[in-house]
């Protein structure tokens, strides 16, 4: 075939791309391949079978159209007499159904009711929480729907606390866990089964400086799982709503009585935040998890790691060795070669392009 006729698909010109196959002494064909951080978990993480009951839920209907025709077509068991439906008691979302006839009467829970609270008005500051709406937005939400006058302030906040005691309670039970899976791994590699490599990094409410929360989370090497964390704020709504009372007697009472709930627990800048919440983890693990954190992967922050120095939490016999995270390292590499690829024209062949950088 005639070199630059119609008929031809080669040109001479243009060199043949070469498919590249990876460094072949190095390749593994059966290493996982994209797998993610929360992938690796859920394949390790030992699965405990819990019970789930279909028949139980939830079901809005209208009270006077559903009772009405109940009404209409029930009659009383010991008198032979028609009854008749009405609502008492109401405290959020829940109520008691009053069931009338000539035998007197009876009062049913419209869902369980636990503790002087029904389990219906939890549940939607759970769910709304989970949302990150507040006591406003539910009670909006409720006034739309017709659902009753919604949530009380004491009764709300008395849920929070109900939420949160919870919640620590399955929080520390899921921490050991962890910390014997951690175990379990280092016993495998040979290593110290109390002396952990552990991760740590912290995440602000919002960019900059001025953020008036931030969790600090510290994440065993192998398993990949929480082993703790610490949140760290410096402003509290209570005190806020308090502080025009502040000199009064009722204020000192309050006061006294608050102190130990109060959500401020951190005085100074947000940045100093990581570096505190990490330093209180690294104090209380002999303590509370009865073991020590020997190897530290951190961010490249070196006030972090300097502080664990100046804590020096397990004396002379056991130092704390840092180690860079690699993908901190890779992040700002890419960042700076963006930079470049910005300002400088790279181009030919082997240029700097994207997915290079990837």
């Amino acid at each position: 075939m005639r070199k630059g006729s119609k008929e031809s698909t080669y040109r001479s010109s243009r060199p043949r791309k070469r498919v590249f196959s990876g460094n072949q002494s190095t390749k593994d064909d059966n290493a996982p391949r994209g797998q993610s951080a929360s992938a690796k978990k859920l394949n390790t993480a030992q699965s405990e079978e819990i019970p789930v009951y279909q028949s139980h839920c939830y079901r809005i209907l209208d009270f006077i159209t559903v009772f009405t025709a109940l009404s209409d077509l029930l009659v009383c068991r010991e008198c032979k007499q028609t009854v008749s439906f009405a609502q008492s008691a109401n405290r959020g979302l829940g109520f008691k159904i009053l069931l009338s006839c000539r035998c007197g009467r009876r009062h049913i829970s419209s869902s369980p009711f636990i503790n002087n609270s029904y389990e219906i008005n939890r549940r939607i500051v759970f769910v709304m929480r989970l949302l990150g709406i507040s006591r406003e937005g539910i009670n909006l939400f409720c006034s739309l729907m017709d659902l009753g006058k919604g949530i009380s302030t004491n009764a709300y906040y008395a849920i929070l606390q109900h939420i949160y005691d919870a919640s620590r309670i399955v929080f520390l039970l899921l921490r050991k866990k962890a910390v014997r899976e951690e175990q379990v791994e280092n016993e495998q590699r040979e290593r110290p089964s109390n002396n952990l490599k552990v991760s740590g990094d912290g995440s602000w409410q919002k960019r900059g400086f001025s953020s008036l929360y931030a969790v600090t989370t510290l994440i065993g090497y192998y398993s990949g799982k929480v082993i703790d964390l610490v949140v760290k704020g410096s402003y509290c709504q209570a005190c806020v709503l308090w502080k025009s009372k502040e000199g009064t007697d009722e204020y000192l009472e309050w006061a006294e009585a608050h102190e130990d709930e109060c959500c401020i627990n951190h005085d100074g800048f947000s940045g100093k935040m990581e570096v505190d919440s990490i330093k209180e983890m690294f104090a209380r693990s002999e303590e509370e998890l009865d073991v020590r954190y020997g190897n530290y992967i951190g961010d490249g922050d070196s006030k972090t790691f300097n502080g664990i120095l100046d804590l020096n939490p397990y004396g002379d016999d056991c130092t704390v060795i840092t180690n860079e995270c690699i993908g901190h390292v890779e992040k700002r590499m890419s960042t700076r070669l963006r930079n470049l690829k910005r300002k400088e024209k790279l181009g030919g062949r082997g240029k700097l392009t994207d997915i290079l950088i990837k």
